[in-house]
């Protein structure tokens, strides 16, 4: 697969690449350059729905279990609170 820079330093990566990597409109791509060996490194990054995705399961593995995310946040700012109080 050959593309062209455009004079806008812009590059259209071809629908069959996209394909095959499952983007869609909006992907991110972190771009390296392998000097050695003269290769440009394009490293697909996570969007911003998956890393809401794993954040959400981090939250769901550290809960207990029946209690609400929010009733944890806040017995957590209220032990924190109380600990601040006692240091004074």
């Amino acid at each position: 697969m050959v593309t062209t820079l455009t004079g806008k330093n812009q590059v259209t990566l071809p629908a069959g690449l996209v394909a095959e990597l499952g983007l869609e409109r909006g992907a991110r791509v972190e771009w390296s350059v392998d000097k050695k060996h003269g290769r440009l490194i394009g490293k697909v990054q996570p969007s911003r729905a998956q890393l809401l995705a794993r954040a959400r399961e981090i939250g769901r593995k550290s809960r207990r279990d029946g209690q609400d995310s929010a009733v944890e946040l806040a017995r957590w700012r209220e032990r924190e609170d109380t600990e601040r109080e006692e240091c004074l």
